[in-house]
């Protein structure tokens, strides 16, 4: 019986999900099982995902119809043997040790259920944009989900108790986005939640597969999610929910990571972002934000104090 389960679910993955596999084989803990859904893939996934299975007993592959993601996790979810159960999404990479940090947090803290860890937000390409940081202990995690702020905990890092995702019986599949938030909030009523302090996983955004229409969709279900959680709790509606940050197409996308890049750091990936952004959307926003990437990075570059990834 494998320590971890690793659950992931894929629709026409076959530019990461092999990166995403290397990554988790080369945990320094190496007692899990990767429980993969390939989705109805229509590109080359399925032959990558069976090549995968052969080389490495420890992945194992289910096919299907298309069902969407939440019926998806679910489904790898009833597959799991795991005493704890990751998340990872075809396209991001873990870190070495995430595994074994995470699951050691769980063991020597018997009330936590839950536990992430700050995220890497990166280019489809790769390029480092931007460190999501996210608060460490449990009022600050759960009482910001409450409180209507989704994505204390990110759930492309997240390790879970088996047995605690069990009890809140898994995703709810009415929940076609922001099943994520809806999980951790069912998780907040029956344990407590935590982020390690470190970088353990970068995530990886398709910026092709960005829409603002599904973006309309994630806050609406996402308020369905907090309204629910308050009535569990039995707590008042929300006068009014924070906004979440929503875009109209791509090029807003590239706006803010040239942005973000340039404030962490980043600027050769803010240059590159910013060059995309000008020729998708020329304007002199984008002149200035490229310009000011191109700078930066010169002048980093001639002071020897260029930035890289976390790891």
């Amino acid at each position: 019986m494998p320590a971890i389960s690793v659950l992931m679910a894929v629709y026409d993955g076959e530019r990461h999900v092999e990166e995403t596999v290397r990554s988790l084989q080369g945990q320094t803990l190496s007692d899990w099982e990767l429980v993969v859904v390939d989705d109805g893939s229509r590109d080359a996934t399925p032959r990558l995902l069976a090549r995968l299975a052969d080389q490495d007993a420890r992945v194992r592959v289910v096919t299907q119809d298309n069902a969407g993601l939440t019926a998806s996790l679910n489904r790898a979810l009833g597959l799991a043997a795991g005493s704890y159960v990751a998340r990872i999404d075809a396209g991001d990479t873990a870190r070495a040790d995430r595994f074994a940090r995470q699951r050691d947090f769980l063991e020597s803290h018997g009330d936590h259920v839950a536990v992430g860890s700050h995220l890497l937000w990166i280019t489809p390409e790769g390029w480092p944009v931007a460190v999501y940081r996210c608060p460490p202990g449990h009022e600050e995690i759960d009482g910001g989900h409450v409180a209507g702020r989704p994505g204390q905990l990110p759930h492309a890092g997240l390790m879970v108790r088996r047995s605690a995702m069990l009890s809140v019986r898994g995703y709810v599949e009415e929940f076609v986005v922001a099943q994520d938030y809806d999980l951790l909030l069912r998780l907040g009523e029956i344990g407590r939640l935590a982020n390690l302090d470190e970088v353990l996983t970068k995530c990886r955004v398709d910026l092709e597969g960005v829409s603002s229409r599904r973006r309309g969709e994630q806050v609406r279900w996402a308020g369905e999610a907090v309204r629910r959680a308050r009535i569990r709790r039995g707590l008042p509606p929300l006068a009014e929910a924070p906004p979440l940050w929503t875009f109209h197409d791509a090029s807003d996308v590239l706006m803010k990571w040239t942005r973000e890049a340039i404030q962490s750091g980043y600027y050769s990936t803010a240059r590159r972002c910013g060059w995309r952004l000008f020729r998708r959307r020329p304007s002199v926003t984008a002149v200035r934000l490229l310009l000011r990437a191109a700078w930066e990075e010169t002048r980093a570059v001639a002071m020897g104090n260029t930035h890289v990834a976390e790891w």
